[in-house]
């Protein structure tokens, strides 16, 4: 999946001194390839049975006014009206980003000219009104069209890595679901309101958290019902990936990988749902492989995701089972792994692919890919251990907030700079 191409300068210096060296005076130098190199959410092993088309990029972008005389920080939200065909900004909207991104940090009154001329401004996104700003409801929109080649018989779901709000989203002017948070991912099934042979209209309502803040009588500076984000607690909008997935209606929903090294054991719960109308009798294999990075060791290339299976190393014993219509089951395997694994530590951080297939009347229906680290952390007493030896985690944390930050670049120049003054740990700010 890629994100648009982004100006270099506003990278922290460090990152830009890693790839590319320092920039002289006020020269402007333009990142000419993928500013947040990333795979998307359906894996190469999967291709067979999903499929996938990214939604990011420019959006429609409606604000929404307060209503006149709202009373703040009662607990009482106003509702968000329906779009408005005319009322649509003439700017678009870069998604992922919060359309209030520019406020962040030192926000656009900073540096020469300003009352704080010597410290930075967090324009991030020249192009954005500085209204939007101030915004606390608005409407986003795209359109998208199902690809003709995907299967008819999958279910369509909209995946979204994260929205910053209360959201709601509507397909073709149906409301499809609903979702409250800041970080989490969630998936909307959108099967019945799409429509697979022409253009299909999406809309997301946004309204921001602090609608939603009521302040306490005896605890004043207490006012959020709900876990804030520190830094990120007023940022609002769709600010990580959109996607559109074609998915089996009889899929491997989740995988929950168990790497219990103290009893050479490799445990995995498969969790399998079921979205047709009639039960349905499975059967389940499972293979580990390992997991091969090729991506390049330079700064530019090492960010850019490049990997492939290499051999299998674990076979799991088949299981069976049936999943009720319009529901789900779960099956626990397990495997001995009898040193076939090499274990992950942060100097030789080894990884290996899970692969579980389905199988329903003797054909393959689908597979599901999850990478692991053969590694277990558990406490004795007051030490940490990492694969039953103590470990120490000497770390920095990562609290900057920006268009950089979403990129795979970012991190990777990150914990390259921490891995060279000899740590092993990172704690993301909120």
């Amino acid at each position: 999946m890629k994100r648009m191409p982004f100006c270099w300068m506003r990278l922290p210096a460090a990152a830009v001194a890693v790839a590319c060296g320092i920039l002289a005076g006020n020269a402007k130098t333009v990142f000419q390839s993928d500013f947040a190199p990333q795979e998307g959410r359906v894996k190469p092993p999967e291709a067979a049975f999903r499929q996938e088309v990214c939604l990011n990029g420019l959006w429609r972008f409606q604000p929404v006014p307060i209503p006149h005389g709202y009373a703040w920080d009662r607990g009482v939200t106003p509702e968000i009206p329906a779009p408005l065909e005319d009322k649509w900004e003439s700017v678009p909207i870069k998604i992922p980003s919060p359309w209030n991104a520019n406020h962040w940090g030192g926000g656009p009154k900073a540096g020469p000219g300003t009352p704080r001329p010597y410290g930075p401004d967090s324009v991030y996104y020249p192009s954005y009104p500085e209204h939007w700003i101030h915004c606390h409801m608005a409407w986003l929109a795209r359109t998208f069209r199902v690809p003709s080649g995907w299967p008819p018989s999958n279910r369509l779901f909209l995946h979204f890595e994260s929205v910053a709000g209360d959201c709601q989203v509507w397909v073709n002017d149906r409301k499809v679901g609903v979702h409250f948070d800041k970080y989490l991912p969630f998936d909307l099934d959108i099967t019945d309101a799409v429509r697979r042979d022409g253009p299909n209209t999406l809309r997301v309502g946004v309204r921001s958290m602090r609608l939603f803040d009521k302040r306490d009588d005896r605890y004043d500076k207490m006012i959020a019902p709900y876990p804030n984000g520190s830094n990120t607690d007023r940022l609002v909008g769709i600010w990580q990936d959109v996607s559109l997935l074609s998915l089996p209606a009889v899929r491997v929903q989740s995988l929950f990988v168990k790497p219990w090294l103290d009893r050479d054991t490799l445990e995995v719960d498969v969790t399998i749902r079921n979205d047709t109308p009639a039960a349905c009798p499975l059967h389940v294999t499972a293979e580990s492989r390992e997991w091969i990075n090729e991506a390049g060791t330079a700064p530019l290339d090492a960010p850019i995701p490049k990997w492939r299976l290499g051999d299998r190393t674990l076979t799991f014993p088949d299981s069976a089972l049936a999943v009720p219509p319009h529901g789900t089951a779960t099956c626990t395997i397990a495997v001995a792994v009898g040193k076939r694994l090499a274990p992950w530590t942060p100097d030789t951080p080894n990884l290996h692919a899970l692969l579980v297939s389905l199988h329903a009347d003797g054909l393959p229906i689908d597979t599901a890919c999850q990478r692991y680290g053969w590694r277990q952390f558990t406490l004795r007493g007051h030490d940490l251990l990492l694969n039953g030896s103590p470990i120490k985690l000497r770390g920095d944390i990562i609290h900057p907030f920006g268009a950089y930050t979403f990129s795979r670049r970012f991190v990777w120049a990150w914990y390259t700079m921490i891995k060279a003054m000899h740590g092993n740990a990172v704690r993301p700010h909120a």
